[in-house]
């Protein structure tokens, strides 16, 4: 018998055909630079008492980074794949000022922005960076207003070296937020200013729709629907619940506000990429309707190691971490990230930074994308009895930095529900359906701890 080789010709041919028609593409992810121009002297940021001659060259963890660090993270990024489509720089640039009434202020925080924003354009001279704003950004603190104001307009301007339309600069000198369809393919890009609901800012606690952005936000997204785009959406404060620590850092009927937008859009929505918690995790948005997971919410490590210290808890180890996306242009679908870090101890004691991968995100959770299906299906994998996927999870959340603490029952617990519910009420009763022991008991000392951290803006 003859083989079918006409049959055969025809399989190749349309192999060949699916294969060419995904046109892959990738960008940077990069978050909470934190630079502490004082690193070398004062220490503004310092949460213990180290003496300067003890401060590494990169950074210490009670602190931080000095310029040294946020140099290298940038330089290192165009060192391992400098051919992007595009950067995303979700915020926190500013340091954590022990006192920052007399340490900061509104030009110190502009100059901080600027050089930051010199060095991607100048490191990467020919690839558009979309910005916003992170909470220590803003003079006060977190205190984002809805009007217009020096930070917000003199930022337009210097980020029009990226952003240079008049509709862009409208809403970044107004609400510090914006959209831009990317030069790949039909994927815009939403960069929210998410600080407007964050329960730190005493300027939007009463108010239903700050700056207006939501109602906008539903516009661009309809928009993208008719237009047949896929929409990337970033910011810094994440909605949701951080775990495993149990609370949100949203007042919460703008939390609730947020999520029935991005749920009323989950088809155009490819996936969110967020900062603020200087760890590496991730969420998913699940369909109210047919409670299928429908969008991948990414949070990416922070460069700064700094650790907070309070009475009730003292922050764990981390490492500085980047990150690189590969996406479908065509339709915005993530197909993998690759994770970078710095070994912070050794790049102090080497005097030289070596940022080497420590995770592919496919390999790593084995899976064939970055979907919000397939993501599920590794949320799943954290009940499994034997500890190792939720203690790896755990580990990878500070980049390695902090190999000891175990991530135990109540911790996988925490972790799995926030991974999906997105309110206080939903992620308490998830916690109830997979522990056996009911209702879960809250310290006094960790209600505390969390409202600390809230009040003050901490992160």
């Amino acid at each position: 018998m003859r083989p079918q080789f006409g049959l055969v010709s025809i399989l190749l041919a349309v192999l060949f055909h699916v294969v060419q028609s995904l046109d892959e593409g990738s960008f940077w992810h990069v978050t909470d630079f934190h630079y502490d121009f004082s690193y070398h002297d004062e220490g503004f940021s310092c949460t213990k008492t180290v003496a300067v001659e003890d401060r590494g060259p990169f950074g210490i963890g009670w602190c931080d980074p000095p310029w040294t660090l946020v140099n290298s993270s940038v330089h290192a990024m165009r060192n391992l794949h400098p051919d992007v489509d595009f950067i995303i720089w979700t915020g926190d640039n500013v340091l954590h000022a022990k006192h920052e009434e007399d340490q900061l202020g509104t030009s110190i925080n502009l100059d901080i922005l600027d050089n930051i924003t010199n060095l991607l354009a100048d490191v990467f001279p020919n690839t558009v960076t979309y910005p916003c704003y992170g909470n220590h950004d803003y003079f006060p603190n977190a205190q984002f207003p809805v009007t217009e104001n020096a930070i917000y307009q003199h930022m337009a301007e210097s980020w029009s070296v990226w952003l240079n339309s008049s509709s862009i600069k409208d809403t970044l000198s107004t609400g510090g937020y914006y959209t831009a369809l990317t030069n790949y393919g039909k994927v815009r890009l939403v960069a929210l200013n998410t600080n407007l609901y964050y329960s730190s800012n005493k300027q939007v606690a009463k108010i239903y729709d700050p700056a207006d952005q939501l109602t906008w936000l539903d516009g661009v997204l309809t928009n993208a629907t008719i237009n047949q785009e896929k929409v990337i959406i970033t910011g810094h404060v994440p909605p949701g619940v951080k775990t495993p620590d149990g609370f949100m850092w949203f007042y919460e009927d703008h939390n609730r506000h947020l999520n029935e937008v991005i749920k009323n859009h989950t088809d155009v929505i490819a996936a969110i990429h967020l900062g603020h918690d200087h760890e590496d995790e991730f969420k998913i948005y699940y369909s109210s309707s047919d409670d299928t997971a429908r969008i991948p919410v990414f949070l990416a490590p922070a460069i700064s190691t700094w650790r907070y210290v309070s009475k009730e808890k003292t922050g764990r180890v981390r490492n500085p971490g980047i990150r690189l996306v590969k996406y479908d242009r065509d339709t915005g679908r993530h197909l993998d990230y690759f994770q970078y870090y710095l070994d912070l101890e050794k790049a102090n004691r080497e005097g030289h930074a070596s940022w080497t991968r420590l995770y592919e995100a496919k390999a790593a959770y084995n899976i064939p994308d970055l979907s919000a299906k397939s993501l599920g299906t590794v949320r799943e994998r954290l009940l499994s009895r034997e500890s190792s996927p939720i203690q790896a999870y755990f580990t990878r959340m500070g980049m390695d930095g902090d190999v000891d603490t175990q991530c135990d029952r109540e911790c996988r617990d925490a972790i799995y529900c926030g991974m999906r519910h997105f309110d206080m009420a939903s992620y308490r009763s998830c916690l109830v359906d997979v522990s056996s022991g009911g209702v879960r008991r809250y310290s006094i000392g960790l209600i505390v701890f969390c409202l600390i951290l809230t009040c003050t803006g901490y992160y």
